[in-house]
């Protein structure tokens, strides 16, 4: 192969793979994002299993367990809290206020 043909090559080749790196940053994201997510959840689940009574320790436990009550949060059905449909709407949980 020539010299120019193989410049050309390398040249191409760098140009399709600045194309691709959107791409691929994009699916990198996605799946960072869901490693995320159960990475955090393993290390609150760790932190709250911590049998320690120093302040960093309890703090991380707090953290963690507030973590987890915003999660559970979706899965609220105590509709007996609020009177009707009206005030369902406005009502909004302890801990997302």
């Amino acid at each position: 192969m020539s010299q120019d043909r193989q410049r050309c090559l390398e040249t191409n080749k760098l140009q399709v793979l600045q194309n691709n790196l959107p791409k691929w940053r994009e699916i990198r994201n996605k799946k960072l994002e869901k490693t995320d997510i159960e990475f955090f959840i393993a290390l609150e689940n760790y932190f709250a299993s911590l049998q320690n009574d120093r302040p960093e320790v309890a703090e991380l436990k707090s953290l963690a367990q507030q973590r987890q009550r915003l999660r559970d949060v979706t899965q609220f059905q105590n509709t007996d809290i609020v009177s009707d449909e009206i005030e369902m709407m406005d009502y909004l949980p302890e801990i997302l206020r």
